[in-house]
């Protein structure tokens, strides 16, 4: 998902990270930080400000740097959040999306620093994928093998950094969380991008230390990385990973590739990630719906491409949808040891060595139901039976969408999954 440079964008960022970074600075340097100082002490936010995180009938779904222009498009689709705006934001894209009623987690430049009472921002950014290396521009760099250096690449910021510039942004902002997104290698630390850091993934627990929200980005369907292709359990996987890290301290998101379908990403596989992420702990949706063009496929870039696949756009509008009916469900805490599930096909040995069933299941309960949320991890049909706790005797599940219900006797009962196939069950157990 890396789109943006190094320094978060806009002139008032960058000032702000150096000056949060330790970099030796220049006299005129010093002068602009003081008058960011004099800037942020004027507008400060209240600590009234209402934002919509913690709100019951608010499950967070979100669309990754998408142009402002198209946000009542995305509204119709069932998003209710924007993050980041190219070399933003500015005062055209706020207006933008305050007249689509589009709130923003975006960087913090010097149009932001002036909005810091606005409604419209819920949030601030850290740089994206801090724990890959990235991209710079010094050509007298590009050929050298040193240490530390890649040609063209420099190595993944250090924790401290973002914890720095966490603190920083808090000073300015207590209000706001603060969120990032970390790369693949969450599930695969051995990745190339993370340089010299490759096979340490005690750096993500101290990145956390400067976040309040994360997620990552792993896209298996279009072959983001060749060891994930087709391997759609990996992101169920990274975001147990974060769970685990984040010890309930940390919110907890996930990145899910909502582009159009191409290579082996398709609506049902869009769908499965969505609910599998969900199910091991995700507490948001933020999806990334560009089509980039490759050199190993050539195709043109789109960035808003989620519009370009009828098929796509009427399973991203109807998940999306789905989700905010079941805000208040979603929100409520899973039910610990709620369900027991055999499957008639046994996880495969990738799978089983993640800590991953073949088929998953989260159940939660809220206003007298109990809803069981279920997808097939895997490319193959399976027959599960689940055992519920806290059930009656007899009792009837409606499955959500489907059109049918099923008996339930004694908290058991069993289905049929096609491949990566995801059932929501709405049981009532009250009166």
């Amino acid at each position: 998902m890396r789109t943006l440079a190094k320094a978060v964008a806009g002139g008032f960022g960058v000032v702000l990270f150096g000056m949060v970074a330790g970099v030796g600075i220049s006299a005129a340097e010093a002068q602009a930080q003081t008058d960011v100082r004099d800037i942020v002490r004027t507008p400060s936010p209240s600590p009234t400000l209402k934002l919509p995180f913690g709100e019951p009938n608010f499950f967070p779904i979100a669309v990754w740097m998408q142009p402002a222009k198209r946000a009542k498009d995305y509204k119709a689709a069932g998003v209710n959040l924007y993050v980041a705006q190219w070399k933003g934001p500015t005062e055209k894209q706020l207006a933008t999306l305050r007249e689509a009623d589009m709130p923003l987690i975006c960087d913090f430049n010097d149009v932001a620093a002036k909005h810091l009472k606005d409604p419209m921002i819920v949030g601030w950014l850290q740089p994206d994928e801090p724990d890959i290396c990235y991209a710079h521009k010094w050509p007298e760099l590009r050929g050298r093998k040193e240490a530390g250096t890649l040609g063209l690449w420099l190595p993944p910021y250090h924790p401290s950094e973002i914890i720095a510039h966490y603190k920083m942004l808090k000073a300015i902002d207590p209000v706001r969380p603060v969120f990032t997104s970390f790369s693949l290698a969450v599930v695969y630390p051995e990745c190339a991008a993370r340089a010299n850091r490759k096979n340490h993934p005690e750096d993500f627990p101290e990145y956390m230390k400067g976040l309040d929200i994360v997620a990552f980005d792993i896209y298996p369907g279009i072959h983001q990385y060749k060891k994930a292709a087709g391997k759609y359990w990996t992101v169920a996987k990274g975001v147990r990973q974060l769970v685990e890290w984040a010890k309930g301290a940390k919110t907890v998101w996930v990145d899910i590739e909502a582009m159009k379908p191409r290579l082996d990403h398709s609506p049902h596989s869009f769908k499965a990630e969505v609910w599998m992420s969900i199910i091991y702990g995700a507490q948001g949706i933020n999806y990334y719906v560009h089509q980039n063009a490759s050199g190993r496929l050539p195709i043109p870039s789109i960035e808003a491409s989620v519009f370009e696949d009828a098929e796509m756009l009427k399973a991203f509008t109807a998940t999306n949808k789905l989700m905010t009916s079941l805000a208040t469900v979603l929100n409520s805490p899973t039910v610990a040891g709620g369900v027991k599930v055999t499957s008639s096909v046994p996880a495969s040995e990738e799978v089983a060595a993640a800590g991953l069933d073949p088929v998953a299941a989260a159940v939660k309960a809220h206003a007298g139901a109990t809803y069981l949320f279920s997808v097939r991890m895997e490319n193959s049909p399976a027959k599960a039976t689940f055992q519920l706790k806290g059930l009656p005797a007899k009792a009837t599940a409606e499955v959500i969408g489907e059109g049918r219900t099923i008996q339930i006797t004694a908290g058991r009962f069993s289905d049929e999954f096609k491949p990566l196939a995801v059932h929501i069950y709405k049981i009532p157990t009250a009166d």
